[in-house]
């Protein structure tokens, strides 16, 4: 597709360094820089001159989904690459935990981007990921790699992101479906990845990434997203944190069986009787651009 130019395991499950493809830990600690075989540190990065991604995650599994971590999954490479994915929920009327391939496709990228040094193709880390994994399943994703002060972006399906500049929203996906509820997916009998929107934007430091499934995106509407945002920029808050505030408070939407909400507004738009939240696994990355 053409590019877009713009200028719990128990309760709470996020990735605590970049190792932690899987986002398997319990805590929820910021990873801050830790450089790949083949990434520039920290200190590198700022002695050329580069921007960097200073990123954080959080999850939060549906609660019928704790015990198995959910469908999400998210990686954090290096300071440059971040990626997100929803495993399709479908999957489980037939038995399967599609959240073993959305977590396999999410290290397969990982491990791909680290290789990319120089090459900011964020849809053929999903292509060569989708073809690496074993696992039954398909997903949605959103890769992203910081690049020569341009965010290279590709994401196919309902899951999105938000680009934030001086507490406002710079850009933003748009959901991939093929109809209501029905995203655009890779894996088995999917997409091709090679559908996916792509996106270049040109960014500054002190812009602030969000990327984000669907639990995120259809229980917080944009301006509480960016609310949360500025929130952490002002109280200088680690990235991490601002992710952990979008899932809880996606998750406190999504048991909220009243009143509007994105998928609520979605579903009366095509003549569904919906009201309050939608409650799903909720995943967040949050990068602070620096």
């Amino acid at each position: 597709m053409k590019a877009t130019e713009t200028t719990e395991q128990s309760d709470l499950v996020s990735a605590k360094d970049t190792s932690s493809l899987t986002c398997l830990q319990v805590d929820s600690e910021d990873v801050a820089g830790k450089a790949g075989d083949k990434s520039l540190s920290s200190t590198e990065s700022e002695k050329q001159g580069l921007l960097r991604l200073r990123s954080g995650g959080a999850i939060r599994p549906h609660p019928e989904k704790v015990k198995t971590g959910g469908e999400d999954a998210y990686f954090i490479e290096g300071d440059f690459w971040i990626g997100i994915a929803d495993g399709v929920g479908g999957w489980a009327r037939n038995g399967i935990d599609s959240g073993l391939f959305s977590r396999e496709l999410m290290r397969h990228c990982a491990v791909i981007a680290r290789s990319m040094v120089d090459e900011p193709d964020p849809v053929s880390v999903i292509d060569k990921g989708v073809e690496k994994c074993e696992e039954i399943g398909s997903s949605t994703a959103v890769v992203a790699v910081l690049h020569d002060q341009t965010l290279h972006i590709a994401n196919i399906g309902d899951s999105g992101f938000i680009v934030v500049r001086d507490g406002k929203v710079l850009t933003k996906s748009k959901p991939m479906q093929h109809g209501f509820n029905f995203p655009y997916q890779i894996g088995i009998d999917g997409d091709d990845p090679y559908d996916a929107e792509e996106f270049q934007v040109k960014v500054a430091s002190g812009d602030v990434v969000v990327l984000a499934t669907d639990g995120v995106f259809d229980n917080l509407y944009e301006r509480e997203i960016v609310d949360l945002v500025n929130q952490g920029q002002a109280k200088r808050v680690e990235p991490g944190t601002v992710a952990l505030w979008l899932v809880k408070l996606a998750h406190a939407a999504g048991l909220n069986s009243t009143g509007r909400s994105p998928f609520s507004d979605e579903a009366n738009a095509v003549g569904y009787n919906y009201s309050g939240g939608k409650l799903d696994d909720a995943t967040a990355v949050v990068s602070y651009i620096e």
